[in-house]
């Protein structure tokens, strides 16, 4: 459950980065903000579906 966690917070904070990135306001900011949801899939379809629930949660945290 630690290894799940672990992932699953480190899924959330990177779609959160990659979201909060478009408040830069530059062009390379849209590409990334499209990619967004990838971390967390990937912690979904790689570990289980409770990494990505994690991730999702850590992500609106972070977002706030």
């Amino acid at each position: 459950m630690g290894q799940l966690l672990l992932i699953g917070i480190a899924a959330g904070a990177a779609s959160a980065l990659l979201v909060a990135g478009v408040a830069a306001g530059t062009v390379l900011a849209v590409p990334l903000f499209y990619l967004a949801p990838l971390p967390i899939m990937v912690a979904g379809l790689a570990f289980s579906h409770w990494a990505a629930l994690i991730g999702l949660g850590a992500a609106a945290i972070a977002l706030g």
